[in-house]
Parts: structure tokens; sequence; C-alpha cells
């Protein structure tokens, strides 16, 4: 039984040895989606201030390649029922721990969404760079915008902000008074 125990015990070393020495690749890099770059304005007849936005983004990879998923959505007032059709202009960027943009390819996808809130998936595939650095390397998606239009997204979301810090201190005060009655 000991000599059992003491041959496991050995393969076992074995087997973390290999799995140690293998090289530390992730299966796919890190990625993320620029949060000012995710969303482009759209204005319709009953809706001037719409937008199409990338909600999330998903991968899938295998050695020197992946598959981008770009999960969109347009936001339309709630009778609009415009169809909007789009070339969407977007990039996928290669950046170091330092942010400096090592590769960059430009993309575009062919929109066709029905508002008010229609949600659609486009893919697209990426050939990762030779050379990539899966440690300190990343993937950053965003949408080719215009000086005018990342405005616009600036101004949208410190709109947003200021309305959720309203709601939020509304809640907050109404929260306060019923506490202080009784």
């Amino acid at each position: 039984m000991k000599r059992l125990s003491f041959i496991a015990g050995i393969c076992a070393v074995a087997l973390l040895a290999a799995c140690s020495s293998a090289p530390e690749k992730n299966y796919c890099p890190r990625f993320a989606l620029i949060s000012d770059l995710d969303r482009v304005p759209i204005s319709t007849v009953l809706t001037p201030q719409g937008e199409m936005r990338i909600n999330q983004i998903a991968a899938r990879c295998d050695d020197d390649s992946m598959e981008l998923s770009l999960q969109t959505r347009l936001s339309l007032a709630l009778n609009d029922e415009t169809v909007v059709e789009k070339e969407i202009p977007y990039f996928i960027a290669v950046v170091d721990d330092k942010e400096i943009v090592i590769n960059r390819q430009d993309f575009t996808f062919k929109a066709k969404l029905k508002g008010p809130e229609e949600t659609r998936i486009y893919k697209q595939s990426y050939k990762i760079p030779s050379g990539f650095d899966w440690k300190t390397m990343r993937i950053l998606v965003g949408l080719k915008l215009t000086p005018e239009q990342r405005q616009q997204n600036i101004w949208v979301k410190e709109q947003r902000q200021k309305s959720m810090n309203a709601d939020a201190n509304t809640q907050q005060a109404e929260k306060v008074k019923k506490l202080s009655v009784g």
C-alpha cells in the first residue's frame, strides 16, 4: 500500500510539473468595449435623440484568431417603429500594458434594426497579431465616431448621470422623511 501511495505521489508531481512547464496562454485574450465609443447617435422623425449601441461583446477563440460577437441595440421612442439601416464603422485595437496601440484594424457592419428597442448580434473574425503577449496585451473594441458624435455621447452620459443622481437624492430624501416620521 505504501508503495502504491509513493508511485501515485510521483505521478502527481510529474503531472504538476508538466502543467507548470506549459506556456501560460489564455484561450481568449483579455478584451473590452471602450465605454465612450459604444454608441452612435441616430435620429428619426419621431426620435431626434435615439442611439444605436453596442451593449456587450463576447468572443470565441482559437490559437491565432477570435470571433467577436457584437450585441447591438437600437433605442428609439416607444412609438417609433422606424427601420434603421446603417453601416457602422468600428475598430479592433491591440494595446500593451501602457495603453500604446500595437495594432489596429477597421471594420464595418451593416446594421438593420427596427425601433423602439430591437437587439441584434453581429459577428466579426479577427486574426490575433503574431507576437501577441497574452500577459500584458489586450484587445479593445470601439465605434469610429466623429468628434461631434463623441461629444454627443459625453453629453448624453452626463445627462444620464445627473438624472441618476437626482433619482438617488429623491429616494434618499423620501427614505429620510419616512424614517423621521414616527
